[in-house]
């Protein structure tokens, strides 16, 4: 689970080859309503590490990590 008030670290390496692709990590509960969450904008070449922190807002036992992409590219 998550509890609310404590940092969340997330670490990934990314590799885009066009166009404006952003990575959404977001930590959701049962109904899918965002518990915190962040946004990766990986720049265009190699495969590149990407670090970011964010909270968590509420407290839940059974908390499900999102990870989608938001716009065009690849």
């Amino acid at each position: 689970g998550v509890q609310e008030g404590l940092r969340y670290d997330f670490s990934v390496d990314i590799r885009k080859l066009e166009g404006n692709t952003r990575l959404k990590i977001a930590l959701v509960d049962s109904l899918g309503n965002e518990l915190g969450g962040t946004t990766i904008q990986p720049s265009t070449g190699d495969w590149k590490h990407y670090e970011a922190s964010f909270l968590a807002t509420k407290t839940e036992m059974k908390a499900l990590l999102k990870l989608s992409f938001e716009g065009k590219g690849q």
